[in-house]
């Protein structure tokens, strides 16, 4: 039996990454009101990339995919300081997705996200 169990456990496939790529609105609870921020993604195996629109800014973002989290990360200047923006969150079905944003310029504020798919 136990020689059964070894075999079986060599069979185990890991469940492939969700699919995240097409449009998305992404909306961010920040200190001072929403923003919201139209998000395009392309996915690749557990490679993704893609842009997110920050008013007049279009940010480029790449990340990954594992099961069902998502991490994406994007850097862009602000007042002449690098800043990076990492989402972390996870797929809660194929049209919705909510998560943490961690910001280098304020590392101790976590703030919440959600995206819905268009």
């Amino acid at each position: 039996m136990m020689r059964l169990g070894a075999v079986l456990a060599m069979f185990v496939v890991a469940p492939a990454p969700a699919n995240v790529s097409g449009s998305w609105t992404f909306t961010v609870d920040m200190p001072k009101g929403h923003l919201v921020a139209p998000v395009s993604l392309t996915q690749a195996g557990d490679k993704v990339s893609g842009t997110q629109q920050r008013n007049e800014f279009t940010d480029v973002l790449a990340g990954s995919v594992a099961g069902d989290t998502l991490i994406l990360t994007t850097k862009f200047s602000r007042a002449d300081k690098d800043v990076t923006w990492t989402y972390r969150g996870m797929i809660k079905s194929a049209t919705t997705m909510a998560g943490t944003l961690e910001m280098s310029n304020d590392p101790a504020r976590q703030l919440k996200w959600t995206a819905v798919k268009k």
